[in-house]
């Protein structure tokens, strides 16, 4: 399943030692504003500099028992 925004920006406020709430967009904590700032620069900074299929692509992988890892095609 991908990652949704939510959690991107949860993951990167963790790790820099921020709360934020259960929403993203909309919000108006200045730290959450400012995490959905630069995620939006972000992307748009990776959609100039790469065409779009580069940047999405999606696989499915059939899920086995005990098995930690799976080839990346």
């Amino acid at each position: 399943m991908p990652i949704t925004l939510l959690q991107n920006i949860q993951n990167v406020a963790n790790e820099a030692g921020y709360q934020v709430g259960s929403t993203v967009v909309g919000n108006n904590d200045v730290t959450t504003k400012q995490l959905l700032a630069i995620a939006n620069r972000v992307a748009r900074e990776m959609s100039d500099l790469y065409p779009w299929p580069v940047l999405f692509a999606s696989h499915s992988f059939t899920l086995v028992d005990v098995q930690a890892l799976y080839p990346v095609p």
